[in-house]
């Protein structure tokens, strides 16, 4: 057999090969499948899903229970804490409250006593009226619920030390040791109020010896006003325990507290030479710088009566002699007592004298300090 006969008869086999049927149809194995797994095995596999969900679902529900067990234990604790505490601080406030109210009577009794006045007339004192507030706020039932949820918590001794302070007479105030320069200022306001309050008292109430001996004793001196005897605060009577608490500086603001009785329905009701010995001393802590910030209260005074000094009779012997005490004492108006002595010298009457207003006495002052 040659070459060509043998590829002739391969390519007829290979012919009929591809004309042969497969014994395989995949088609026909793939549509044989069956559609679901055989019902005893699904069933086992769902018990095993419904189980193991069950499962975890127990362990969730487990968990979540547990998580919320102990949020309500949390919250219960701290309920009962806060309960527990506005139990605790009610019963300190009540403890406190019960204390503290025969101590400030008895406070309030000795202040009476000490200054000699009836009830009616120490409880009309401002200071006092401030004190009674003070006392019925902190001991309310108002205060004891807020303290009760949180407020002021340790401060109960602070607001007892300062109501009973309130009712101290404005001498017991001088016990206190100098303190810096913001807390002076805050104690002589408070302890210049004092005393307003008590010379509005005296001004309205009939004296008997004992309220003149305490009155005395708190700095004011008995003087006569138009006929009339009243008790008016003169600091100097009581300057050196001034001067433990308040420095030298303040003692103007006193002064004038002072003056302020040297009028009377516009005019000087005291003797000119007494009054111009306050204006001098207005006068020197006006000159001094270190005393600028209290110009604006001390100012005003010294105008007032220096103007009411320099404008006084001029042909009355008197008013010379004061012009003469100005002079002595280098006063910052003494080259204006001047020109007008020697205007009265000369002509009987002064243009100098006439012109004198507020703004005159002022700007000699300035004229003295800025040289």
């Amino acid at each position: 057999m040659d070459d060509q006969q043998f590829e002739a008869r391969m390519t007829k086999l290979k012919n009929h090969y591809d004309k042969m049927p497969s014994l395989v149809n995949v088609e026909k194995v793939v549509a044989n499948l069956p559609d679901e797994l055989p019902r005893k095995r699904q069933q086992r596999s769902l018990w095993i899903v419904v189980l193991a969900s069950a499962c975890i679902l127990a362990i969730l529900v487990s968990l979540y229970a547990t998580q919320q067990q102990q949020e309500m234990q949390a919250i219960n604790d701290v309920e009962r804490a806060n309960v527990e505490r506005v139990v605790a601080a009610k019963k300190e406030f009540e403890a406190w409250r019960q204390a503290f109210a025969p101590l400030y009577k008895e406070e309030k009794e000795r202040q009476r006593k000490t200054l000699r006045l009836t009830e009616e007339q120490f409880n009309s004192l401002a200071y006092v009226q401030n004190a009674e507030a003070s006392y019925r706020f902190y001991t309310s039932d108002e205060t004891l619920e807020r303290y009760a949820q949180g407020a002021w918590q340790g401060q109960l001794a602070v607001y007892q030390n300062e109501t009973i302070e309130k009712l101290h007479s404005p001498k017991l105030m001088l016990s206190k040791q100098r303190q810096d320069d913001v807390e002076e200022m805050s104690a002589l306001y408070t302890y210049m109020e004092k005393v307003r309050a008590l010379s509005e008292l005296y001004d309205v109430i009939t004296y008997t010896s004992e309220i003149i001996a305490a009155a005395k004793n708190e700095g004011f001196v008995l003087m006569e006003f138009g006929g009339k005897k009243r008790l008016v605060f003169d600091y100097t009577t009581i300057e050196k325990e001034l001067l433990t608490i308040f420095s030298p500086e303040t003692m103007g603001l006193l002064e004038v507290m002072k003056v302020k009785y040297y009028f009377y329905a516009g005019e000087l009701v005291v003797d000119p030479k007494e009054a111009a010995k306050s204006t001098l001393i207005l006068e020197r802590k006006l000159l001094t710088e270190a005393y600028d910030q209290y110009n604006g209260y001390l100012k005003s005074s010294y105008e007032l009566i220096m103007v009411k000094l320099l404008t006084g009779q001029a042909k009355n012997q008197e008013y010379q002699q004061l012009l003469q005490f100005l002079i002595t004492e280098d006063s910052a108006v003494a080259p204006i007592a001047t020109a007008i002595l020697e205007e009265l010298a000369a002509t009987g009457k002064s243009t100098t004298m006439e012109q004198i207003d507020y703004r005159t006495i002022w700007n000699a002052l300035l004229a003295k300090k800025y040289p």
